[in-house]
């Protein structure tokens, strides 16, 4: 079996060798790895056509990932389109070329020698044809390619489902009569039957219908896997790991799609009740041959709509997953895959995570119809508009639920590293939880399950309760919305790890072993004779020590920046962990964490010697002569005591202390008022002592390295106030990052003007304070968290300033798109006498305006400015300066809308606050 990589050549020379419409090599790599054109609103409209085309063939392959390909003849990389995966290029005076994901892998390069240093940027190409001797930029192979076939106008041929809506023959269709019908008594049980809950309406969809955005909550998830829960659960609630349609939208597929010459055909999700585990095999395998008939019978595309509506007190619903998860995998074992598109209208899809697993297991777009209509029994009992504090329109909750679920689906994706939803369906990246073999071969196929549970069997008893909770067998009465007890514990519902009852004994909960897979693991002992002597056995003060509370991540970088820093890692528990971990490992960490689903931790340590000091160690002055001496820790005694009461008697050693602290006298000891918060405030306190005088004690640039040549991953990571670090030459990914006071400074050391790539991506990433001067272009994301930094830059690629919350950056040169995403806090200046920068620019949480010429903002860009030439001798600020009176008028501001107010609010304050009169001597 090939891995990632062989698929990838695989397909990719498939669709070259076995091409019948000569396909090059470049143009498949843009089918494969396009670039994120959907919303580009600069891109020619040939290319994209071009990308619009190809998706109707293949989905994209998403990175991160800078793939290099050859065919002989002609030699090139691409990039995908988030560009996480660093690539850099030089090309010589002598014609070479050389591309690597870092600078200064090739040792013994004359810096003089090299023409160009540029860097490959999100989804483009670098191309190299040896016939004609050149380097061939992205721009020009791509408009060859786009131009070398009518894409425009075959993309006319597409049919766009919004023009199908509201056509003459769906408003003439007579729906067939649905035998679950919805009457106003009925909704109680069908709510029992497609599994929702008062928990999933109060606490799922309340929160989606009203403020369009998935459910937060706190203290995780304490319920058992799905698994060990005796509670009915659907398979979609089983698995580990958007298109959300209206009500219009299911009957525009269902009823409308004639017109646009598609096959439309609605195939029955129901069985009979009560007809035991086969008649639910039988309904899946009848639906499975009607799919592939719909197809043939079609001879073009096929939609096919999956409706569960047909569930009745005579009919069980089958859960959706198990149809879509079925009717995929066969079409695929049939070949027929491509030529249909398949749509679920299902009752039980309510959460993100049924629409995840329905499209990641093949779906092409859900219709949740039940949580359409649970929203409206909820509006229309006024439960709503008692949260809302207003009336609620149907319609508005219903698109404020598909735009929470398609946040949601973003969430989802972004975690996995997919950045399209075409990549995501039918990708199949879950893991199984309790699924049985022939579970997955029939319907999951290829998804790993690791640990075995339900069967046809068994889902065919959760689907038979929780119709009998909405269709009881022996009772009249209209049942009412259970609440087992899914989010939150009650008497007689779903188990619960943190129960009341565990919150006041822990001990208790924890011999309650049904809750986790933990819980059903027994040690294996051995016989009485055969174990070893109490006194062989660890102490009880030995172990105690081993009990730790978790710690976190960074391993290379705080190495550089503290190599005795003991760095912790967690991991997640899932598939591949042991590989990730042996690379933790390889790395010198010296704690792994190994987290499982209920956070629980099993967890390695590896003790190192550190030099302590101790002895009337009292004030912050104390610590930092003992640190100047070479003390790496440092010890407390007496001052902690004190803190805790001590009013230094010196009885400690006759028993008889008067505040309960060094005695065993039970009387004595009851006067005892110290509590542990009370060593955590001195201890704090004597930590506030302690930063100052370091800050005092260390000037601005105090420390100067100067350094030549390539610099590594994380250049100056972490650099404090006092340490001023210049680089002559250029530096990969990563620069600046969490600088904390000090200030970092790039120069090329042959100048080759203002467009040579300088530095990496996400260079100033989690910075907080300090400077930054960069004579040349930054890669992606610079500046992404930036909370303080002042920086000057002659150009960044795509997303600058991402999430920046504080801090002043100066930007000489062009910018990328998708400029100031998220944004909150700071203020970009831009240099854009072109007048490009606005299009570029993402304006949702901020405005672009002009220098205020008027207050000290054109003093602080200048002086900047100034620095950034005293620094790097730049050219190109020289040149702005030397014309600023008419250069000035140039620069464009993007001022966040929050952070606009809160200066306002600053200023208001200073010029309305009464003066403050202080007596002298105070």
């Amino acid at each position: 079996m090939m891995g990632t990589t062989g698929n990838f050549d695989a397909a990719l020379e498939l669709l070259t060798k076995a091409s019948s419409c000569d396909r090059s090599l470049p143009e498949a790599m843009m089918m494969m790895i396009p670039e994120a054109w959907q919303s580009n609103a600069t891109m020619p409209e040939s290319k994209k056509a071009m990308y619009q085309y190809n998706a109707c063939m293949m989905e994209p392959w998403d990175g991160p990932a800078m793939v290099a390909f050859t065919n002989g003849k002609t030699v090139g990389a691409s990039l995908d389109r988030n560009g996480l995966r660093p690539s850099r290029y030089y090309i010589t005076t002598d014609d070479h070329v050389m591309l690597s994901s870092e600078v200064g892998v090739i040792e013994g390069l004359v810096e003089a020698d090299v023409a160009t240093k540029h860097r490959l940027e999100p989804g483009k190409m670098f191309f190299v044809d040896f016939d004609q001797g050149r380097v061939i930029s992205d721009q020009e192979i791509k408009a060859t390619v786009s131009g070398s076939r009518p894409y425009g106008d075959w993309v006319q041929h597409m049919v766009h489902f919004q023009n199908v809506r509201g056509t003459s023959l769906l408003n003439d269709a007579k729906p067939a009569k649905n035998n679950g019908a919805m009457m106003p008594t009925d909704m109680p049980r069908r709510l029992n039957l497609y599994g929702f809950t008062t928990e999933t309406m109060e606490m799922l969809l309340v929160p989606m219908g009203l403020e369009y955005k998935e459910a937060l909550g706190s203290m995780g998830n304490d319920a058992p896997l799905a698994v060990l829960s005796e509670q009915p659960k659907l398979p979609n609630e089983l698995i580990v790991d958007h298109p959300v349609l209206s009500l219009e939208d299911i009957q525009t597929l269902k009823y409308g799609m004639s017109d646009a010459k598609w096959t439309a055909k609605t195939l029955d999700a129901t069985f009979p009740a009560h007809s035991g585990q086969a008649g639910l095999i039988q309904a899946l395998d009848r639906l499975c041959e009607q799919a592939t008939t719909a197809v043939l019978i079609a001879f073009s595309q096929a939609v096919l709509v999956f409706s569960d509506q047909a569930a009745g007190p005579d009919r069980f619903p089958i859960p959706s997953l198990l149809v879509i998860g079925a009717v995929h995998q066969h079409l695929l074992r049939t070949q027929q895959r491509t030529s249909v598109a398949l749509f679920a209208e299902c009752g039980d899809a309510k959460e993100v995570h049924d629409f995840a697993t329905l499209l990641g297991f093949g779906a092409d777009g859900v219709c949740p119809y039940m949580a359409y209509h649970a929203l409206a029994h909820m509006n229309n009992e006024g439960l709503l508009e008692a949260i809302a504090k207003k009336s609620m329109d149907t319609k508005e909750l219903w698109t404020n639920y598909q735009t929470a679920v398609g946040k949601g689906l973003l969430k989802v994706m972004s975690k996995m590293g997919i950045s399209t939803l075409q990549s995501y369906k039918g990708a199949q990246v879950f893991e199984a939880v309790g699924l049985g073999p022939d579970v997955i071969d029939r319907c999951f196929y290829g998804t790993t399950s690791r640990l075995q549970g339900s069967n046809m069997e068994t889902l065919y008893d959760d689907i038979a309760r929780l119709h009998e909770a909405g269709f009881p067998t022996h009772s009249l009465e209209t049942p009412l919305v259970r609440n087992p007890g899914q989010y939150h514990a009650r008497e007689n519902g779903e188990f619960h790890f943190n129960t009341p009852s565990a919150i006041v004994a822990l001990q208790t909960a924890a011999r309650t072993q049904r809750v986790t897979l933990r819980g059903l693991l027994e040690f294996q002992t051995v016989p009485e004779e055969r174990r070893p002597k109490w006194e062989q056995m660890e102490s009880i003060q030995d172990i105690v020590k081993r009990f730790n509370t978790d710690l976190a991540q960074l391993i290379h970088d705080l190495k550089n920046s503290n190599p005795s820093a003991e760095i912790s890692v967690k991991l997640v528990s899932e598939v591949g962990v042991g590989v990730v971990a042996a690379g933790v490992v390889k790395a010198k960490a010296e704690h792994i964490t190994i987290s499982g689903h209920d956070g629980m931790s099993s967890y390695i340590y590896v003790s190192r010697i550190k030099l302590q000091t101790d002895g009337q160690l009292k004030t912050g002055r104390d610590v930092v002569i003992a640190a100047l001496l070479g003390a790496e820790e440092f010890g407390f005694a007496t001052a902690p005591l004190i803190a805790l009461g001590c009013v230094m008697m010196r009885k400690c050693h006759l028993n008889t202390c008067p505040v309960g602290i060094a005695t065993q006298d039970e009387e004595l000891r009851k006067k005892f008022t110290g509590m542990p918060e009370h060593v955590v405030n001195f201890l704090w306190l004597l930590a506030q002592d302690v930063r100052p005088r370091l800050y005092i004690c260390l000037a601005p640039h105090t420390i100067q390295l100067n350094l030549t040549g390539h610099a590594g991953q994380s250049l100056g990571f972490g650099l404090v106030r006092g340490i001023q670090l210049k680089v002559t030459g250029d530096a990969n990914d990563y620069v600046g990052k969490a600088l904390s006071g000090g200030t970092v400074i790039v120069t090329p050391e042959i100048e080759r003007g203002n467009d040579q790539t300088i530095v990496g991506n996400a260079v100033l990433y989690g910075a907080t304070s300090g400077l930054a001067f960069f004579r040349g272009k930054a890669g992606e994301r610079f500046a992404v968290r930036n909370s303080g930094v002042h920086a000057v830059v002659e150009g960044v690629g795509d997303h600058g300033c991402e999430y920046m919350t504080g801090g002043r950056v100066v930007i000489l040169g062009p910018t990328g798109r998708n400029f100031g995403a998220g944004m909150s806090g700071g203020i970009a200046y831009v240099y854009d006498p072109s007048s490009e920068f606005a299009a570029k620019c993402n304006l949702s949480m901020g405005s672009l305006e002009a220098l205020d010429f008027e207050g000290d903002e054109e003093l602080v860009v200048k002086d900047l400015i100034q620095q950034h030439i005293q620094h790097t001798k730049s050219p190109l600020g020289v040149s702005i300066l030397a014309d600023w009176d008419h250069a000035k008028h140039s620069f464009v501001k993007l001022m966040p809308h929050d952070y606009k107010q809160v200066i306002a609010a600053n200023v208001h304050m200073n010029t309305t606050a009464e003066p403050v009169h202080v007596n002298a001597g105070h």
